[in-house]
């Protein structure tokens, strides 16, 4: 009798919170969507040009669109939607994700403990730690499993809450729910971030112990705890040693990743012969129909100084897929900087400028910021200043334009020179998107301080400086104040 009541309040709970969400998406009240049943096959996951993905993307009303969409008689599935529901998370698109799910559940689709964990995952990016418990608590016992209480816990461990964490781990395993890795590796994960390596170890004890076999994420974690306790002994004894025993008994959906793993840690001890041999057992290894390993690649070779692997991958990317994206030049470019090859750079981004050019890429400014920013660092200023202004006739200057040529400036004590740039983040600034640096504000003060016949200009930068004024900093008398 009891558990029928708590069944019965608990579900008039979810339902009232359900109602709620349903009168924020849509103003109307449509009837069930007869969605068609899971057994059915699953479509692909949607590309960038999947119509309704598009129009979503687009903005407005989640619910004003789907109901445009039936409309039309589009073809509408659980799968089919949910595959947005998974993209549009993939993407960071978490809003939209979830007014997607919260659509889809007032139209009827069948909530399983699967949906309601990515429900909650959605609600504690969107609306906070606070709501994702009170979702949680609203369920149904039958729904709280160890996939709620996965997406629980993981939120907890992102927003890096200790204790809440602990607890609920613990929790976890007093109703038998911790019974694969990934629990496992969600505190694994808040060890490394909260700087307590030391406890890694433990609890990666602790999970053989309790007969859960370690995945590849697992030893990875191991191992840069190792890397930060400055402890090559025991990374090379109780990480490597281990693996090669186990051999393909790893279990893992991506095994390679290991091995950029290790040849990473290597290379922070200073062992540049092992790394390599790890990075030549990721090439053997490796997926070749995915950019990711190349990308990884092309960086890890870059960490050894070897030039020749990073050009070699680099060839061997553009030959498996010929569009090149934009994150691979940001890669490429990142990794030819730790050579300082110059003629390289200005050859890979003369391609890249090609591409844009002929409308096989869009303008992606951190491309340029990479180039202005090895310009810089190289002290080829007139090379940087060709860059950067082609970016201001073009339109495309963020935040981080302004803060390279504003900090070499600084650096180099020419002022005189800054102020172009300090105008073009003050037009920035009005839209909310560049704050200055208490730093340069300070450089300013004293440059003015020091050129008594710029006693106009300096009232200018006053002026604009009050009018992106989002910091709390104002000048008084000639002195740098925080007002916050």
């Amino acid at each position: 009798m009891w558990k029928r009541t708590a069944i019965a309040t608990a579900t008039a709970t979810a339902t009232a919170w359900r109602l709620q969400v349903a009168r924020r998406v849509s103003s109307s009240s449509p009837s069930p969507l007869p969605f068609q049943p899971r057994s059915q096959p699953r479509q692909g996951r949607p590309v960038g040009s999947d119509p309704l993905f598009l129009r979503l993307s687009e903005g407005g009303s989640v619910g004003d669109v789907m109901e445009a969409w039936l409309r039309e008689k589009k073809p509408t599935s659980e799968d089919y939607l949910f595959s947005l529901v998974r993209e549009f998370r993939r993407y960071g698109s978490h809003s939209l994700a979830l007014q997607l799910i919260d659509w889809m559940d007032q139209r009827g689709m069948s909530m399983t403990p699967g949906t309601h964990a990515v429900r909650l995952d959605l609600i504690a990016y969107v609306k906070g730690m606070e709501e994702a418990e009170d979702y949680f608590s609203s369920l149904p016992p039958q729904y709280k499993t160890k996939h709620t209480y996965g997406a629980l816990l993981y939120a907890c461990v992102r927003l890096k809450l200790v204790e809440k964490s602990l607890s609920l781990f613990s929790k976890m395993q007093d109703l038998n729910l911790v019974t694969a890795t990934l629990p496992y590796n969600n505190l694994l994960s808040l060890f490394l971030n909260q700087n307590q390596p030391h406890k890694v170890p433990e609890l990666f004890a602790e999970m053989k112990t309790k007969g859960i076999s370690p995945d590849t994420y697992s030893y990875s974690m191991l191992a840069r705890s190792y890397v930060l306790m400055n402890d090559a002994d025991s990374f090379e004894e109780r990480v490597v040693k281990e693996v090669r025993e186990l051999g393909d008994h790893v279990p893992s959906k991506a095994d390679w990743n290991l091995y950029a793993t290790f040849a990473s840690v290597y290379v922070s001890f200073g062992k540049f012969e092992q790394a390599e041999l790890e990075l030549k057992k990721l090439e053997e290894r490796m997926n070749k129909t995915e950019r990711k390993p190349y990308q990884i690649l092309i960086t890890s070779y870059a960490g050894t100084g070897n030039k020749e692997g990073v050009i070699r991958i680099w060839e061997s990317l553009k030959k498996q897929f010929p569009k090149t994206t934009h994150g691979s030049y940001i890669i490429f470019l990142n990794a030819l900087s730790k050579f300082d090859d110059i003629d390289a750079i200005k050859r890979c981004f003369k391609n890249w400028e090609s591409e844009v050019e002929s409308g096989t890429l869009s303008f992606y400014i951190r491309i340029p910021n990479a180039v202005i920013g090895v310009y810089l660092k190289n002290d080829m200023l007139a090379e940087a200043q060709v860059v950067g202004e082609s970016c201001v006739a073009k339109g495309h200057v963020d935040s981080r334009t302004v803060d390279l040529f504003l900090e070499y400036y600084l650096k180099n004590s020419k002022l005189d020179l800054a102020w172009y740039w300090f105008d073009k983040g003050v037009e920035l600034g009005k839209k909310g998107k560049w704050k200055p640096e208490e730093e340069i504000i300070n450089a300013f003060v004293k440059y003015f301080e020091e050129s008594a016949d710029r006693s106009d200009q300096y009232e200018l930068f006053r002026e604009k400086l009050k009018e992106i004024n989002s910091t709390g900093v104002e000048i008084k008398d000639n002195e740098v104040t925080d007002i916050a």
